[in-house]
């Protein structure tokens, strides 16, 4: 059980002042599992506010190029980040020093993802090839090969058993981790920059430059239902904890949030200048934070009325 003081409601006195920093340019954003622990990827760093809210991050996590993603292990104790210097990085979260440094891509890596059992860590970006390391073994990472573009997202499946990658080539695809094979290729109609997977690990929701969300069958790709998102396309979304709702960030600058379910509109909340990237709950679902191309974090009460404004 964790110590620390869980990043809520009810202690964010500073809330105001977070929702208006300038962090720039940012690209993704995290909570840990415990609740504990914001972390904002942006430009070459990523600011952490641990215990709380406070006008300014309590740490920076500096890189020597541009952080493309980030993501906890499940027990909130390290930080992988994923940067354009081809390199992805696990970060301690108490003493703020690199754990382990991970080679092999030959270009920007620009996704990365933890399985749920803490033992896998996959990551994959420009050169196409989507990359998985067992965390407990050193032999080596497994490869897969197939993707024609750049890959902008990757998630595990629930069971761990298979990964996701969203590329710019215009496919999902699915892929099986002991067979080290493909499952299934789902073709879009754009090339792809976001996608998810809900909390029970069934429904992966992928976004696309078209501004369609799709959303698939976590395990065999099968279409379970679309939706238009956004003018110009979409970028950030994320599943609530709970699974009921999805948030959507595009390049219309809008931030949404729908009936995951059904892919019925809720409400629309405006307050970025720029494209919306980056879109995350917080464990406990009562904060939804958005971030994007004007520098901008905003933070969102979740509760009685969804998408209370609160910056």
């Amino acid at each position: 059980m964790s110590s620390r003081t869980i990043i809520d409601v009810g202690n964010a006195a500073a809330l105001q002042r977070i929702a208006g920093t300038g962090l720039g340019f940012i690209t993704d954003a995290a909570w840990s599992p415990d609740g504990a622990i914001l972390a904002v990827a942006h430009g070459d760093q990523v600011s952490l506010w641990v215990d709380g809210f406070s006008d300014q991050p309590n740490h920076r996590l500096q890189h020597p190029a541009p952080v493309k993603a980030i993501a906890f292990t499940p027990d909130g104790s390290a930080l992988a980040t994923a940067s354009s210097d081809m390199l992805v990085r696990l970060w301690s979260t108490r003493e703020d020093f690199i754990l382990i440094t991970l080679r092999g891509h030959s270009d920007s890596v620009d996704a990365v993802a933890l399985s749920r059992n803490g033992r896998l860590l996959t990551s994959a970006g420009g050169d196409q090839t989507v990359r998985i390391v067992d965390m407990t073994d050193s032999i080596g990472s497994t490869v897969l090969n197939g993707h024609a573009g750049a890959i902008a997202a990757v998630v595990f499946s629930g069971d761990s058993t298979r990964v996701a990658s969203a590329s710019w080539d215009k496919t999902v695809r699915l892929w099986d981790i002991a067979a080290r094979s493909e499952v299934a290729v789902i073709a879009f109609d754009d090339w792809l920059r976001g996608m998810t997977i809900s909390p029970d690990g069934v429904t992966l929701a992928a976004a696309c430059k078209s501004g369609e969300v799709r959303l698939l069958d976590g395990m065999t790709g099968a279409m379970r239902g679309s939706f238009h998102a956004h003018e110009g396309g979409a970028d950030g979304i994320a599943f609530s904890p709970d699974g009921s709702l999805l948030a959507t960030g595009g390049r219309d600058n809008l931030l949404r949030l729908w009936e995951a379910d059904t892919g019925r509109l809720l409400i629309t909340l405006e307050l970025h200048r720029k494209p919306v990237l980056t879109v995350t709950f917080n464990p406990s679902g009562t904060l939804l934070l958005s971030g994007g191309g004007d520098n901008a974090v905003h933070l969102w009460s979740v509760g009685g009325e969804i998408g209370t404004v609160t910056a």
